[in-house]
């Protein structure tokens, strides 16, 4: 079973190389994989008709996470894109019509069920940050408190735990 970024911008090379490959997003194609597996009936490929609400996606259950093991907790791909196949493999292909998008709220949740947890450092990665600043302020700047930012960088940010 492969899936990700690469099987979706390369889906070609994957093919006949696994069992299963998942092309795009899983949030629709997951529990539908799972029901066909149980009848024994799984398709050689699942992709999306098109891209979910992720502003309706559950927390992930960073619970489940030895926690205190963590340097810091990492939030990745808070708003993701499938690549096409004109586009490259860079964080440019993430900016294109079609993106999926966590958002402000959902990214604070997360960063607020990391804090809840003990983590005293969270490390935000998306392609935001590089390709589209403009909606980097609305979600660096939403309702946390404070905003810290690196010293050489506008990307360099973080949102302190609340005291």
């Amino acid at each position: 079973m492969i899936g990700g970024p690469y099987a979706s911008l390369c889906p070609e090379e994957l093919r006949g190389r696994c069992d299963v490959l998942f092309v795009d997003e899983a949030e629709e194609t997951w529990p539908q994989f799972l029901v066909d597996l149980q009848t024994g009936s799984w398709r050689r490929e699942y992709r999306p008709i098109e891209k979910p609400d992720l502003t309706t996606s559950p927390t992930p259950r960073f619970d489940l996470l030895p926690v205190e093991r963590y340097h810091a907790m990492t939030i990745q791909f808070a708003a993701r894109a499938a690549p096409s196949a004109a586009s490259s493999a860079t964080s440019s292909s993430s900016t294109a019509a079609g993106r999926a998008e966590v958002g402000a709220a959902g990214w604070m949740a997360e960063i607020a069920e990391c804090h809840r947890l003990g983590a005293t450092q969270v490390f935000l990665v998306d392609d935001n940050f590089i390709g589209k600043q403009r909606s980097s302020p609305r979600i660096c700047c939403a309702p946390s408190g404070r905003v810290e930012r690196g010293p050489r960088s506008p990307a360099a940010t973080s949102i302190p735990r609340s005291r």
